[in-house]
């Protein structure tokens, strides 16, 4: 009779033990089954929200409900991330993630956001990927890397820089590029990329670190001579890396993926980045992106959880050695 007992036990135990799966896997098969909400934590019309409506109306299709898109803009994006950290982990709230949600405040920051991005998330795929570029004046009289740096150790005092802000990814790679070069010169921050890129192209600055400067190369405004990443920017393959150009180690780019809330059902979390990957695989999306300047790039969970984790220990130690703290 004892030995019933125990069985019977085991028996329940092991049910028990099974439940969570069974659920999760439950969730997985049965989602989404009503609208889904898409938090994007900056202004409609902007360079995150016109992607973002592109592909989230791909995938939309490919899950057979509505995906809403929320914009929530505020504090460089981590009003709407905190929205997404605190949300129930049902895959109903997602929101659009990137260094300057994800990266940067945990990185340099001395009050971190409300949130912590490793933490509090659950990373669903990367989806887009945009290389920074260094363009000149052209009355510069360089035309890479190498007679830049040559420049400006030759004519101590005569090069500024201008970047969009104070511990933005472009200006963390400006200060990247002088810690692995040895060059001294100066930032001028400015509150954005139009007014950065309009003194640049006056000649009251002569040079600027941006993600955004195809237009103006192409139009002999201003002169591209490096861009990062590992590879040549697809609308400026005139333009060599930086890594081509020998300075190493040299691939950081701007990103943009989708994240959920911790916890969110792995099978949940599967489906999402499927229909991710094969929202970006579709001729007409590509086409749309990339007229608008924007590089596809997919991943898995795990490969942008490790990019987020990667990125703020670099941007940790870049901004440790160029003393930057950001309020």
């Amino acid at each position: 009779m004892k030995i019933n007992l125990r069985r019977r036990d085991l028996l329940a135990l092991t049910a028990a033990s099974c439940l969570p799966a069974a659920n999760a896997f439950a969730q997985g098969a049965t989602y989404p089954n009503k609208a889904i909400r898409l938090i994007v934590p900056y202004p409609a019309g902007g360079s995150t929200d016109i992607p973002a409506r592109i592909i989230m109306e791909r995938v939309s299709q490919i899950l057979g409900q509505p995906v809403v898109v929320d914009n929530r803009a505020g504090a460089g994006g981590r009003i709407g991330a905190e929205l997404v950290a605190r949300a129930a982990p049902d895959g109903y709230t997602l929101a659009i993630a990137n260094s300057s949600t994800h990266v940067l405040p945990a990185a340099l920051h001395k009050t971190p956001p409300p949130y912590d991005s490793q933490r509090d998330f659950t990373p669903i795929g990367r989806t887009l990927i945009a290389s920074v570029m260094v363009m000149v004046n052209p009355q510069l009289p360089v035309k890479n890397i190498p007679e830049f740096l040559a420049y400006i150790k030759a004519n101590p005092g005569k090069v500024t820089i201008a970047s969009p802000g104070l511990g933005t990814l472009t200006h963390l790679s400006g200060e990247m590029l002088k810690l692995r070069t040895g060059i001294d010169v100066p930032f001028v921050h400015y509150k954005g990329d139009v007014a950065a890129m309009t003194d640049t192209i006056a000649g009251h600055v002569m040079a600027i670190v941006t993600p955004a400067g195809e237009q103006q190369h192409k139009a002999g405004k201003l002169r591209a001579i490096g861009v990062t990443g590992s590879s040549r920017m697809p609308g400026m393959p005139d333009v060599p890396t930086i890594a081509e150009q020998g300075v190493e180690g040299f691939n950081v780019v701007g990103w943009n993926g989708v994240v959920g809330p911790a916890n969110l059902p792995k099978p949940i979390t599967d489906k999402l980045n499927k229909a991710l990957v094969q929202a970006l695989q579709a001729p007409d999306v590509l086409s749309q992106l990339r007229e608008k300047g924007f590089v596809v790039s997919t991943s898995t969970p795990d490969e942008l959880e490790r990019q987020i984790r990667d990125e703020v220990a670099l941007w940790r130690d870049v901004g440790k050695k160029a003393n930057i703290v950001l309020e």
